[in-house]
């Protein structure tokens, strides 16, 4: 672990176990990797709420990686990095979406957005 300056991790089906829980020897090990140095960013398509308290259990105060990349966010709220879409843009994906039937989910900050239940997964 010497060589590393960095440590990126997903969180859904890499960080967190089958139980969607860190086990005790991950956290052991992070705990080593920050006590050698090592950031330890947390990466996920998550929002930010859905981070932050996994963060808190692991004893880590670093920037995260939220919604697939699109936001780079500081424990203090301070963006580092903001890739939002157009209102221009998102209206004529959202009119494009209905015409294919494709359900979309938007995220704005901690909010997260769906039109219509019966398009998801978790309905039936």
């Amino acid at each position: 672990m010497d060589d590393f300056k960095m440590l990126c991790l997903d969180i859904d089906g890499t960080l967190l176990n089958s139980e969607h829980q860190i086990s005790s020897k991950t956290k052991r090990m992070i705990k080593e990797a920050v006590k050698r140095g090592i950031l330890v960013i947390l990466v996920s398509a998550r929002m930010p709420k859905g981070i932050w308290f996994l963060q808190d259990e692991l004893e880590i105060d670093q920037a995260i990686i939220s919604y697939n990349g699109a936001l780079v966010i500081e424990k203090n709220s301070d963006y580092l990095l903001n890739l939002t879409i157009a209102k221009r843009d998102l209206k004529d994906i959202y009119s494009l979406a209905r015409h294919l039937d494709v359900h979309i989910s938007l995220y704005q900050d901690d909010h997260w957005y769906i039109e219509n239940l019966d398009h998801c997964d978790f309905a039936n």
